[in-house]
């Protein structure tokens, strides 16, 4: 019986320790894992979690790019980011839409939102101006702004 108990928990902690889902930013309470600021505006906080399930918070995308851009020693599960037009939803960095615009104030001043619908990316961009981008085109415009 003693063995049971101790492989359900065994189960159960490696389990829940494998989630490789994001979790919620708590925003003006969290640090962003690359420039240690603290995770204050909802349009822009951002996720990495690893295979491991070990998460990683940032204040912006910006920010997110530069700590992956570095070897860190772990795999990349998933990427997350903040949709612009629906605050503290957390979507699919790889999927999303994204636009650069000099009239975005992101929090890294790089300019960035993202957004998971492709028409309200098109809609602020008539707002904003700019350029819009895929994540590809992120990740470049970041490695490119150095």
């Amino acid at each position: 019986m003693k063995n049971n108990i101790f492989y359900i928990i065994a189960f159960t902690i490696l389990f829940l320790g494998c989630n490789k889902n994001p979790e919620p930013i708590n925003y003006n309470k969290d640090e962003c894992a690359h420039c240690m600021m603290t995770i204050a505006d909802p349009k822009f906080g951002c996720e990495l979690v690893t295979e491991t399930g070990k998460i990683y918070k940032f204040d912006s995308i910006e920010c997110m790019v530069d700590y992956i851009l570095i070897e860190r020693g772990f795999k990349i599960s998933s990427l997350w980011i903040t949709d612009y037009s629906n605050p503290k939803n957390l979507v699919d960095a790889t999927k999303a839409y994204f636009i650069v615009s000099k009239n975005i104030v992101s929090p890294m001043g790089k300019y960035l939102a993202g957004f998971i619908n492709k028409n309200d990316r098109d809609k602020f961009f008539e707002e904003v101006g700019g350029n819009k981008l895929n994540w590809k085109e992120v990740i470049e415009y970041i490695k490119n702004s150095k």
